[in-house]
């Protein structure tokens, strides 16, 4: 619902993170009146609620509900979700790759799992502000400046992947950056692993003659997170 509503505005324009975090307290908001309107007897969903011990929480909590929905929305949901429908899309492009995971789907759907993580990244950009001055890449970076990282540039660093811009499930060597890397390293990584290599697993059991009907699917246009809208398949 909330990347949907992100998507329906222009998503280059600057307001974009401002339309982002209106329509999760929106969201919260509405959940914290009616969880009030409740305790104060009032059936009325118009209504505001008028005890000062409501509005006193409201303001207390705004900032880290928001906080919490947005981790929630972003990272605990809407990068899994982007992962399992790459991997599925990577899967039913790639043939010999897919009948090289369902020989041993119990072993082989993890190093797809990490392949598709670093060849379709679910987030392509992120942030870090400069605790000091540095030199980076030739560039002159001051204490407190942002600097955008490319995390699905990185991905595809031919000096750090052979041949990075082919998707190969057997790959060895693959340490990618799609969970970001040191302090920031991803606390869901493990979970977002499992959960993707349980959905494509379930997925191509259940439907072994899964084939895409589109020879390329539809892809969110957002820069910073990469996942699909559709993906037409049939069986």
């Amino acid at each position: 619902y909330w990347m949907e509503k992100c998507e329906a505005e222009d998503t280059r324009s600057s307001g974009m993170r401002e339309f982002d975090m209106n329509t999760v307290e929106e969201y919260c908001r509405d959940d914290w009146k009616t969880h009030f309107l409740e305790k104060e007897g009032n059936d009325d969903e118009d209504a505001e609620p008028t005890s000062e011990a409501a509005l006193e929480c409201w303001e207390a909590i705004k900032d880290e509900v928001l906080s919490t929905a947005i981790l929630l929305l972003a990272a605990g949901h809407e990068t899994t979700a982007s992962s399992a429908g790459s991997l599925a899309w990577l899967l039913l492009a790639h043939p010999e790759q897919r009948a090289w995971v369902e020989e041993d789907p119990s072993t082989r759907m993890a190093p797809a799992v990490e392949e598709a993580l670093r060849f379709e990244s679910p987030i392509q950009l992120t942030g870090r502000k400069a605790s000091e001055d540095l030199a980076l890449g030739g560039a002159e970076v001051k204490a407190g400046q942002l600097v955008v990282i490319g995390l699905g540039a990185a991905n595809h660093d031919a000096a750090q992947f052979e041949l990075p811009d082919r998707f190969d499930a057997t790959r060895e060597e693959n340490r990618h950056l799609a969970f970001s890397h040191g302090a920031h390293f991803c606390l869901g990584a493990q979970l977002a692993r499992l959960e993707t290599e349980v959905a494509v697993a379930t997925m191509l059991r259940r439907f072994p003659s899964l084939r895409a009907v589109d020879a390329a699917p539809d892809w969110r246009p957002n820069q910073v997170f990469r996942g699909l809208r559709s993906l037409r398949v049939a069986w």
